[in-house]
């Protein structure tokens, strides 16, 4: 048995069992008397969770558990006909317990059921909103506080995913704000247009209001809905609304525009996000060249490793041993005020990945059935993600080191998997929901944890006969970045511009300041990469480019940093060697076509020759370097691994 996500809300479902209407249908006697108990079929209302609209819900009333209800002392008509006009007269607010059966059928029970009667407004037709209610807290005390959130994208302390349910379609676009300091200075505030973009248990986020999509606010007093809304005892941080209320047109009628009639970015959004990417950059460069560190780099592969971090949930530095992956990692971390100078936090967490990993418990932890506890692993991921999960304001950067020591597709196979899915959706699945009664520390470690916007992986690979293949399911999903190697005599000399230490802590809420949403691509760059998918895919049939990595390139490419020298066709060009050149590889026969220009077919056309022909979009000289190594990979072991 599994409680659903989510409050419903419900009335007496009084048809019969050729679905006619009845005064006593819906009313199931389980055993003769008062002493029994009698089963009542709930109709469910909720009309942003029609999943279970049709689905028959049934709550158990008996002596000890009436819900206040007289219960019929016997099984005459008149005894029933009483008992359903009783019932009929009253909402129910409950959560839905589903079991399914041994034939495969599906059993919904109502639990934790609460009773109100009917409002003066009530209407037999009615499907209402769950909409949430925001209260006053210490980081929102008056509606000037819930806007500067709003427009920020920042997390918002609200109801929970056990109460609004973990579909975020199923989640309203509506928004109550309640607090004792706003009413003191007029009315509540009511939220339309609002489009939920992360829920968890702890808080809620709403996409950043760009352009032509404003958040509209309303002035608001519960006292002019109160004959038609209704509010649980048990959960007050949410409404249920009737839908007529909140019809277009109807809601000017019963509420008045706020002297802010909308929320949206203006043309300070830009600067706002240049500006916090200048001061994360400067402080990457300097803490790399810190005496700390004192590590040289290509400028231009840092600009790509922070635009990759940004825009990517997973990046993988690979490359030869002692070229500096771990290190730049730390340094970024650093840069970022993640790494806890007294060890306290887990907010950077370096993973040393172990040859013998086989599957995700070696690196998420196991349950152990003799003392009835979940041991988590100790890597430390599952409580780096817990802390994450509560702390939604702060940043949190995971390592891989070393990740292909063991086959990443074994330990990391759910993690592979989930981080496509929207921040909503991703769960960890650490053991199963029956498992969760007989565990003593399962309050701590629930079944699932979330993986939260607010968490980047990263990995780092050394490339030699003491590790494995990266498969195409993992370059799927990351951005794969050679560093550069600079020429030693250009090497820098560790300075004290900015020591590490000294550097404040950059909150998730700035850090994703800096993220841009998405911006489409040109006629000519669609082109370009439906012609490069083509080509690959001719010669090798299994390979080539799909919808998820051109929507990743394609939000690579809206984060270019304000730098000189970095710029989209940069950008085109590291997006193409790191994220579609990674799965050019096999033996000589299948490549010489792709690396090695045919000049007596002429219907044939290498790698080269393609991107010479899309030379205006960028000069490509990182992607024609990364087939360079090709070519001569495969003339000495003629493969390319």
């Amino acid at each position: 048995m599994t409680l659903l996500n989510g409050l419903f809300i419900g009335v007496l479902d009084n048809t019969d069992v050729n679905g006619q209407p009845s005064k006593i249908g819906g009313i199931i006697p389980i055993q003769n008397g008062i002493t029994g108990e009698w089963l009542v079929h709930l109709k469910v209302l909720n009309s942003n969770n029609k999943k279970y609209v049709d689905k028959e819900v049934n709550m158990f009333l008996s002596e000890s558990q009436s819900y206040g209800f007289s219960l019929p002392t016997d099984l005459s008509n008149l005894e029933k006909q009483r008992f359903g006009e009783s019932l009929s007269h009253w909402i129910f607010i409950f959560n839905i317990e589903r079991d399914v059966w041994r034939d495969g059928k599906e059993k919904l029970t109502a639990q934790n059921v609460e009773r109100i009667v009917h409002n003066t407004d009530f209407s037999e037709s009615d499907m209402y909103e769950l909409i949430p209610v925001i209260h006053e807290y210490p980081l929102v005390k008056d509606a000037s506080d819930l806007n500067d959130i709003l427009v920020s994208g920042k997390a918002l302390e609200g109801p929970s995913d056990k109460v609004l349910g973990k579909d975020l379609d199923a989640i309203s676009s509506f928004l109550i704000f309640e607090s004792q300091l706003q009413r003191e200075k007029g009315v509540d505030r009511f939220y339309e247009f609002l489009n939920p973009f992360e829920i968890s248990a702890h808080y809620i986020k709403y996409e950043i209001p760009i352009g032509n999509n404003p958040i509209v606010v309303f002035n608001w007093n519960n006292e002019a809905w109160n004959e038609g809304i209704y509010r649980s005892e048990r959960n007050p941080d949410v409404l249920f609304v009737p839908v007529r209320y909140l019809a277009e047109g109807k809601l000017s009628e019963k509420l008045t525009k706020a002297s802010v009639d909308s929320l949206s970015q203006n043309t300070e959004r830009k600067e706002k996000i240049e500006d916090m990417d200048k001061q994360i950059i400067e402080r990457f460069f300097n803490t790399i060249e810190s005496k700390k560190y004192n590590l040289t780099f290509d400028k231009m592969d840092l600009l790509n490793f922070h635009t990759s971090i940004k825009t990517n949930n997973l990046t993988i530095l690979a490359g030869l041993s002692g070229t500096g992956k771990s290190k730049i990692i730390t340094a970024y971390a650093d840069a970022l005020g993640l790494i806890d100078k007294g060890g306290e936090n887990n907010q950077f967490n370096m993973i040393s990945v172990r040859p013998f990993w086989q599957d995700d418990s070696d690196l998420l932890g196991y349950v152990d059935t003799l003392s009835s506890n979940y041991h988590p692993g100790d890597s430390g991921l599952v409580d780096t993600l817990i802390s994450a999960s509560k702390n939604p304001d702060k940043m949190y950067i995971v390592v891989l080191d070393e990740m292909n020591l063991a086959r990443v597709e074994h330990y990391f196979s759910q993690f592979l998997s989930v981080l496509e899915m929207d921040s909503g959706d991703r769960f960890i699945r650490l053991y199963n929901e029956n498992l969760a009664p007989r565990l003593y520390n399962s309050q701590t470690y629930e079944p699932k944890i979330q993986i939260t916007s607010n968490v980047r992986f990263v990995g780092t690979m050394n490339i030699d006969e003491t590790t494995y293949q990266m498969s195409d399911k993992l370059l799927d999903r990351a951005n794969i970045i050679e560093l550069k190697m600079v020429p030693f005599n250009q090497r820098l000399s560790g300075n004290d511009g900015v020591k590490p230490k000294e550097l404040s802590e950059i909150s998730y809420s700035s850090y994703s300041e800096a993220i841009e949403n998405k911006e489409s691509f040109s006629q000519r760059e669609l082109n370009f990469f439906w012609d490069l998918n083509v080509t690959i895919n001719n010669v090798l049939p299994m390979v080539g480019l799909g919808w998820r990595n051109l929507n990743s390139i394609e939000q690579f490419l809206s984060n270019i940093p304000s730098y000189v020298g970095f710029d989209r066709k940069v950008a085109l060009d590291y997006q193409v060697a790191q994220r579609v050149f990674p799965k050019v590889r096999g033996a000589e026969d299948a490549l010489n076509e792709l690396l090695f220009p045919d000049k007596e077919d002429i219907n044939k056309e290498s790698l080269f020759e393609l991107l010479d022909q899309y030379k205006d979009l960028s000069s490509f000289d990182i992607s024609k370097e990364a087939l360079d190594k090709k070519k001569a990979e495969l003339k000495v072991d003629g493969f390319v691994s």
